[in-house]
């Protein structure tokens, strides 16, 4: 009865370690997926930040190709005023101005 006794204790007593070291591992499993959730969602968080930028620097490069043709149209403008303003100067100052 004695080693009976003895026995069953021991069992009890690796049961109980048994038990401990498989509540660790749930815990660590179940941190584990906790992680892996909130590292997912942060993936998906990045995604989106990405695609924001890249509609961002799609749009920058639309507007800096828009400025760069209001240039050259101004420049254009400006040139053909320089030409219209020169001429008019010409026809008055000119032969006809006087």
């Amino acid at each position: 009865m004695s080693t009976n006794l003895s026995n069953e204790k021991t069992t009890l007593g690796n049961n109980q370690r048994k038990t401990r070291e498989l509540q660790n591992r749930l815990e660590i499993i179940n941190n584990l997926e906790r992680d892996l959730r909130d590292l997912i969602e942060l993936s998906r968080g990045i995604v989106e930040r990405r695609r924001k930028f890249a509609e961002a620097e799609r749009v920058k490069s639309t507007t800096i190709a828009r400025l760069e043709s209001k240039k050259i149209e101004s420049q254009n403008l400006e040139s053909t005023l320089a030409v219209s303003q020169s001429s008019s100067l010409t026809v008055r100052g000119g032969r006809y101005g006087n």
